[in-house]
């Protein structure tokens, strides 16, 4: 059985997250209440930031239903998180430059996300 790590449920988009989605496979979530109004327009907002427990690799992002692995994890991951609700998912295959506040998760079609979706953090 999986052990939730994290979890939390999407409030909002903003209007420019389809284009970090297709142009930069990434996201940005950022906590409803804490976001500033001049990032909303990048962020998934979201409410309900549950921090479970230590984010790890090979830990299990997922979007609703849909799993990525994840392949690495900066240093402020778990500090942001916690704290702000706030970290940006890389969907890179774990290629690219691990930033502080970056979750790397394998390449893989992101699925769409919209009011009322789950985003989750499982260790199986």
């Amino acid at each position: 059985m999986a052990k939730t790590i994290y979890n939390t449920k999407v409030t909002a988009l903003g209007g420019q997250v389809e284009d970090f989605i297709s142009a930069a496979k990434m996201i940005i979530l950022f906590e409803e209440s804490l976001a500033l109004p001049e990032l909303r327009d990048c962020c998934v907002m979201h409410v309900g930031n549950q921090v479970e427990d230590t984010i790890k690799v090979g830990d299990i992002f997922k979007i609703g239903e849909e799993p990525f692995e994840i392949l690495a994890v900066g240093s402020e991951v778990q500090t942001n998180l916690t704290n702000l609700g706030h970290i940006t998912i890389k969907f890179d295959g774990g290629k690219g430059e691990v930033l502080e506040g970056s979750l790397h998760v394998e390449e893989a079609p992101i699925p769409e996300i919209a009011a009322n979706t789950e985003i989750s953090i499982e260790r199986l």
